[in-house]
C-alpha cells in the first residue's frame, strides 16, 4: 500500500460512491480550509491504481509546536477522520488499512513529539479498536 499526499482534484476522484460524511466533500474540506488557519493536507491510500483509503488532516505550525486536526476546532464539525474503501469486505483487511494509512499520515505530518498535538474525531465505525500505540505519544 502507498500513501501519499494528494490534492483536491485526486481527492474528488478518489472518493466513493457513498459511505463518507458531507464534510469529505471537496467543496466542504475547501471551505473548511478557508475558514481556519490551518493547512489542508489530504492523504491518499492506494493499492495499485485504486484509493483504499483517504484522510484529510489539518496542520498549524505554531511558536509552541504543531496541531494535526481532523477536524478543525471551533467550526462545529462533529467528525471527520479517514474513508476506508478496500478490496475485501473483510474486517481484519479494513483495520489494517486504517491502521497503515494512520502511521504513514502521524509519520508525514510529524506528529512525533512533545510539542505536537494530534487530534481526530472520527465516527465509532471507522475506529472501533486502537489503532496506533498510546506509546508512540509518551516516548
Amino acid at each position: 500500500m502507498n500513501v501519499k499526499r494528494i490534492d483536491l482534484e485526486e481527492w474528488r476522484d478518489a472518493l466513493p460512491a457513498s459511505g463518507y460524511e458531507v464534510f469529505h466533500e471537496p467543496a466542504a474540506l475547501s471551505v473548511l480550509e478557508d475558514h481556519t488557519s490551518a493547512e489542508l493536507q489530504l492523504y491518499g491510500a492506494y493499492k495499485g491504481q485504486q484509493a483504499v483509503g483517504l484522510l484529510p488532516a489539518f496542520v498549524t505550525d505554531r511558536p509552541v509546536g504543531r496541531t494535526v486536526l481532523s477536524p478543525p476546532v471551533s467550526l462545529s464539525v462533529p467528525r471527520l477522520g479517514p474513508i476506508l474503501n478496500p478490496n475485501s469486505p473483510k474486517r481484519r483487511k479494513r483495520e489494517r488499512i486504517n491502521r497503515e494509512l494512520a502511521e504513514a499520515v502521524l509519520d508525514t505530518a510529524g506528529v512525533d513529539g512533545r510539542t505536537t498535538l494530534f487530534r481526530m474525531d472520527v465516527s465509532a465505525r471507522v475506529y472501533r479498536s486502537a489503532t496506533v500505540p498510546l506509546e508512540r505519544f509518551l516516548s
